[in-house]
């Protein structure tokens, strides 16, 4: 949140990408949407995430456009 406002963004306007659990409970406490990947954890345990995706070469058309 503190980087965001650091931006001038709104915490809701951005996007966080991470591969691990605590950094999607951070980014959503934060009022983040959230894409992870799933290359230290499986998508099970990152279902917190808005979007899940395998890699960063297969982030799913939503996420791009939202």
């Amino acid at each position: 949140m503190k980087a965001a406002k650091s931006l001038g963004f709104n915490p809701h306007e951005c996007l966080v990408v991470e591969d691990a659990v605590s950094g999607i409970k951070a980014g959503k406490a934060a009022g983040c949407r959230c894409l992870a990947v799933t290359s230290s954890f499986n998508a099970a345990e990152l279902k917190e995430a808005d979007w899940i995706c395998e890699s960063l070469l297969d982030v799913p058309e939503e996420v791009l456009n939202w």
